[in-house]
C-alpha cells in the first residue's frame, strides 16, 4: 500500500486480501508471508529494449479528397446544406471540406465515404518508424533555445 521494498506479507485489509509490507498489514488481520518466488523483481520486467525499426500502416487522405466529395456531393443532387443534414456535420464544415480548407479526420472521411460508397482514405505503410530516438534524428528544446549569461 504505501509502497515501501521490503518483506512482504499477505494480510486482508478491509475486506481485500492484498501483499503489504509489516507497517501497513497492522491495518488489517495478517494471512501469512508472501512467498519471493512468485514475485520476480520488479526492476527485470522494465528493462530497456533496444531500437527496433518496424513498418506502421496508417490511413492518409488522398490528395483530391476535396474535389471528389464536391463532385459526388453535386451528382446525387444534395446542396452542401442537405448533406450537412443528412450526416449531422455543419454546412461550414461541409464547405471547408470541399474548398480544401479542412482535412477531415478520420471518423468523419468514413463517416463520408459511407455516405457516398467512394474512397478517399488509403493505406499508407511508413518503414522508418522506430521505437527509441535517437540523438542524430531528433531534436530537443535545448536545440532551438538560447540562453543569456548575466554578467
Amino acid at each position: 500500500m504505501c509502497g515501501a521494498e521490503s518483506r512482504l506479507f499477505r494480510a486482508e485489509v478491509e475486506g481485500t486480501v492484498l501483499n503489504a509490507c509489516r507497517s501497513c498489514s497492522k491495518f488489517g488481520k495478517i494471512i501469512g508471508n508472501v512467498h519471493e518466488r512468485a514475485f520476480p523483481d520488479r526492476r527485470r520486467e522494465f528493462k530497456r529494449t533496444p531500437s527496433i525499426s518496424k513498418s506502421e500502416i496508417t490511413q492518409a487522405l488522398v490528395e483530391e479528397y476535396s474535389s471528389i466529395l464536391k463532385k459526388k456531393r453535386e451528382q446525387s443532387g444534395l446542396t452542401q446544406e442537405d448533406l450537412a443534414k443528412k450526416i449531422n456535420e455543419k454546412m461550414s464544415l461541409i464547405h471547408k471540406i470541399e474548398t480544401g480548407h479542412f482535412e477531415p479526420n478520420i471518423k468523419l472521411a468514413r463517416k463520408l465515404e459511407k455516405f457516398f460508397k467512394v474512397k478517399i482514405l488509403e493505406q499508407v505503410e511508413n518503414s522508418s518508424v522506430s521505437s527509441q530516438a535517437t540523438k542524430s534524428d531528433s531534436f530537443t528544446l535545448g536545440d532551438f533555445v538560447k540562453i543569456r549569461k548575466r554578467m
